[in-house]
C-alpha cells in the first residue's frame, strides 16, 4: 500500500477515499439533524392559542358592556354579579388567580402586569394597582401629560369612568411647579418622591378579586393609545377627539359667561 494512503487509512479509521468522505457527511447531516431539533423550542398548542384568543375577546366584550350599564350597577345587584362571575370564568381564573386558605379567590398578578400594590380584603375582595409606564425617554419632547389629562381633565376622566379604575399620572413631569416655588426643594418632600421616577400612571382597582386580572388588563389596554410613540396629527384620533372636546369647552363658556369660576375653594 502506497505510504500516504495508508497513513489517510489509519487517521481515517477506514479505507481511503469515497466511504471515508461519505461517513463524513453522513455525520454532518446527523449533527445538523440534532441541531434542528434542539434548537427549535416548544411550538405553543394552535388550539390553546385560539381558545386564549376567544376568551380574551369575549372578556374584553364583557367589561365595554359592563363599561356602558356602570351608572345602573348600584341599583341592579344581581346583574353585576353575573357580570363579575362571567368577567372571572371568562378571564381564564387560573391565570393570576387563587384560592386563598378561606376559599376566596385571590389575586395574584400575571406577569405582564407591571404591580404597584396589591391587599387582600374580607369577602374575596382586594384593592391592587399596576403602573404603566410612558416613554418619555424615547420621545422627550412630547407632552404625554397633556395627552393623558386633556381639556380640563376630561380624558383621565373618561379613562377612569370606561375602565372602573382610578389612574394617577405620576414621576417626572407629572406636577407644575409655582414660580415661586423651588423645584428641587419640592421633589425633597416625601409626597413628591415619585417625581424622581421616570413618568407612568398608576392605575388602581377595588373590587372582587375575581375582576382584577381582567380590569386591570381592559385599563392598560384603554390607556395604550394615550401613552405611544407620537403620530401623525392627521392620523391622530385622540388629538381630534380632544380638540373637538376643547371647541365644545370654548362654545359653552362664551354662552354661560366664560363658564364657572376656577380656584380654591370653586364649585366642580
Amino acid at each position: 500500500m502506497d505510504p500516504a494512503a495508508a497513513a489517510q487509512s489509519e487517521a481515517g479509521g477506514g479505507v481511503p477515499g469515497a466511504p471515508a468522505q461519505e461517513g463524513a457527511a453522513n455525520g454532518a447531516d446527523a449533527g445538523s439533524k440534532r441541531e434542528r431539533e434542539g434548537g427549535a423550542g416548544p411550538q405553543e398548542n394552535p388550539k390553546k392559542a385560539r381558545q386564549n384568543k376567544i376568551e380574551a375577546e369575549y372578556v374584553k366584550d364583557l367589561l365595554l358592556e359592563k363599561e356602558k350599564i356602570q351608572a345602573f350597577l348600584p341599583v341592579l345587584p344581581l346583574i353585576s354579579r353575573l357580570l363579575e362571575k362571567e368577567i372571572a370564568v371568562g378571564g381564564g381564573a387560573p391565570n393570576g388567580l387563587g384560592a386563598d386558605g378561606e376559599g376566596h379567590v385571590g389575586w395574584k398578578g400575571p406577569e405582564d402586569l407591571i404591580m404597584e400594590s396589591h391587599e387582600d380584603l374580607p369577602g374575596g375582595q382586594c384593592k391592587t394597582s399596576i403602573r404603566v409606564l410612558v416613554p418619555t425617554e424615547k420621545y422627550p419632547n412630547f407632552n404625554f401629560v397633556g395627552r393623558l389629562l386633556g381639556p380640563r381633565g376630561n380624558t383621565l376622566r373618561d379613562l377612569q369612568q370606561r375602565s372602573g379604575c382610578r389612574m394617577i399620572i405620576r414621576g417626572k413631569g407629572s406636577v407644575k411647579f409655582k414660580p415661586n416655588e423651588d423645584p428641587e426643594a419640592m421633589m425633597n418632600l416625601p409626597k413628591n418622591a415619585h417625581l424622581r421616577e421616570p413618568l407612568h400612571v398608576v392605575v388602581e382597582f377595588a373590587g372582587p378579586s375575581t375582576s382584577a386580572t381582567a380590569t386591570l388588563k381592559f385599563a392598560r389596554e384603554l390607556l395604550a393609545e394615550y401613552v405611544q410613540a407620537p403620530v401623525d396629527d392627521r392620523n391622530d384620533r385622540v388629538k381630534r377627539a380632544q380638540l373637538m372636546d376643547l371647541a365644545r369647552i370654548n362654545r359653552d363658556d362664551r354662552a354661560g359667561g366664560g363658564g364657572p369660576p376656577r380656584g380654591p375653594g370653586a364649585p366642580r
